[in-house]
């Protein structure tokens, strides 16, 4: 009982809808395809963040459905890494190279809306806000099992949660949703409430003054 905890918010601006049009003008600028389903991902291109995870969960896939789309990481790579070339090397190696697009960081908040996928596989997080950004996009949301999961997400109903670095599980979400495009559309709304209601900024600050409130009424 002395003990309350606050979620991060993110701004309410990443539920602006975006009309047809200007998502294919976003699409045109960035050179990503208009007729594949979008699996995306934002976040420094490094290790920790498991882009290598999601490349070779999308290897595992029939080439039919990986026929059907196209991945898009956005970020900038982690040259700390003395092996800053591995995301290159992966793609090459998972014969990726045509279904892999690179964007330098940017602010995401209109290209979230040019994804119909959100995976974060990152290996270690805290409470990762791109994943309340992308819900809030109307975002297929997928994401490893690490910290804050289950905080986020209700598994199966407003996104999809799998066990840290299993590469196999990744796939078997992604074959079904790739397989099923109508529950992608069906998860991603569910995500879309469930983010609106508990995880904006303004939920956020409303929760705090509750909490100061309930402390002043107390002494």
């Amino acid at each position: 009982k002395d003990v309350s905890i606050v979620f991060h918010g993110v701004s309410s601006h990443f539920a602006n809808y975006l009309d047809e049009k200007k998502i294919i003008e976003i699409k045109r600028q960035n050179s990503i395809p208009f007729n594949k389903l979008i699996i995306g991902l934002v976040g420094t291109i490094e290790f920790r963040k498991g882009h290598d995870i999601l490349l070779n969960a999308v290897s595992k896939l029939n080439k039919d459905l990986q026929e059907k789309i196209h991945i898009v990481f956005v970020g900038d790579i982690n040259y700390g890494n003395s092996h800053s070339n591995w995301i290159e090397n992966i793609v090459n190696e998972t014969e990726l190279t045509n279904k892999v697009t690179f964007i330098k960081y940017c602010n995401p908040i209109e290209i979230y809306h040019t994804f119909d996928i959100f995976c974060l596989p990152s290996r270690l997080e805290g409470f990762p806000l791109v994943v309340l950004e992308a819900m809030l996009s109307r975002n297929c949301v997928i994401r490893s099992n690490c910290e804050g999961a289950y905080d986020q997400i209700n598994s199966g109903i407003t996104g999809y949660i799998f066990e840290n670095e299993n590469i196999s599980e990744l796939a078997e979400i992604l074959n079904y949703l790739i397989s099923n495009p109508e529950k992608i559309k069906e998860i991603a709304t569910k995500g879309f409430n469930r983010a609106i209601n508990e995880f904006t900024s303004d939920i956020m600050a409303i929760n705090t003054v509750r909490i100061y409130n309930k402390i002043i009424n107390e002494y």
